[in-house]
């Protein structure tokens, strides 16, 4: 197993955790004087952590 693919893995489920507990928690996040939807951040989390999973059991081999 390499080091560097487990790391990207748990970077990437971390950033996925963090992307669904705003979409539940529906925090706020604006940049500039543009808000950026709550909505999006299901799909990406879904995604990052679908990601996150699949690199972990390839490691795994």
């Amino acid at each position: 197993m390499k080091p560097i693919s487990t790391l990207s893995a748990i970077i990437l489920m971390l950033v996925g955790l963090l992307h669904l507990i705003r979409y539940f928690s529906e925090w706020p996040i604006t940049i500039g004087n543009t808000e950026i939807a709550v909505w999006i951040s299901l799909p990406v989390g879904l995604i990052l952590v679908l990601l996150a999973f699949l690199l972990w059991r390839e490691t795994k081999r």
